[in-house]
């Protein structure tokens, strides 16, 4: 683990002698589903690195489910805000599966980003990303249909899964992707109930967007679903509450757009 651990703090730009005196500091745990690493309103104690498994930042609700506006997946650093300030956190950090963790104590992490500009750029961009994706969420989360949630919730998982740094490009994404959590879970995370949720992965799987087991599902073609969060991203204009055929018909057309994709079409 700690030449895993030397190569992932040099990736994300801390010198050299920075990474010989945190090396020492950095401590591993393993924990389990529904586990929570953070609480809103607590102030963290350290930023912390996925090893496997995924990780879901949300909103808690009363029956103890939460809302997700990040979800992390293995190779992901998430805590960094607490980098920048000593508030506490607006969100929960749950782990949604069995989940190993990697820790650098805050004091080490915010001495870093004062000090070493390559790790405060890095830091900079991702919390830059992912503030950015937060807003996007809880506008939908207040505006958009029970069908844009469920399509828009399931795309986070693409985004956290297929890649460790999330606001950085890649070209290697797989063609599918199983989600290793069961449907009625993903029901609640993206606020619509079982029936709404199992319409719409329906519909998704019919037109081969989603393949479906008896629990769980996998999504596939994946740079579509890439390029369909990228350009709803990018469009002012959005359409905050499309019907499944609307959202089929942009499926198409991200299909469409994907450079890798207009051969096979």
């Amino acid at each position: 683990m700690s030449i895993y651990t030397y190569q992932l703090l040099k990736g994300v730009g801390l010198s050299e002698q920075r990474v010989l005196s945190v090396l020492p500091k950095i401590k591993v745990d393993s924990l389990n589903a529904g586990q929570i690493i953070c609480h809103k309103g607590s102030q963290p104690e350290a930023w912390h690195h996925i090893v496997s498994g995924l990780v879901g930042a949300g909103i808690p609700q009363e029956n103890g489910v939460i809302t997700p506006i990040n979800i992390f997946g293995p190779g992901t650093w998430f805590g960094e805000v607490a980098i920048l300030n000593h508030r506490p956190l607006m969100v929960d950090c749950v782990c949604l599966t069995p989940v190993r963790i990697l820790k650098m104590p805050l004091e080490q992490a915010v001495d870093a980003f004062e000090n070493d500009a390559d790790f405060s750029r890095h830091v900079a961009r991702l919390i830059a990303w992912r503030t950015q994706q937060q807003s996007e969420m809880l506008i939908l989360m207040r505006l958009g249909s029970p069908q844009l949630r469920v399509v828009l919730g399931l795309a986070l998982f693409a985004e956290a899964l297929h890649s460790s740094n999330s606001h950085l490009p890649t070209n290697e994404l797989d063609d599918s992707l199983d989600i290793p959590v069961k449907q009625s879970a993903l029901a609640a995370m993206c606020g619509v109930s079982r029936g709404i949720f199992s319409e719409c992965v329906q519909h998704l799987a019919a037109a081969g967007w989603v393949r479906l087991s008896y629990a769980t599902l996998a999504l596939s073609k994946i740079l579509v679903w890439h390029n369909f969060s990228r350009r709803h991203r990018q469009n002012r204009h959005n359409n905050a509450k499309p019907v499944m055929p609307e959202i089929l018909h942009m499926f198409e057309e991200a299909a469409v757009s994907s450079p890798s994709l207009r051969g096979t079409q």
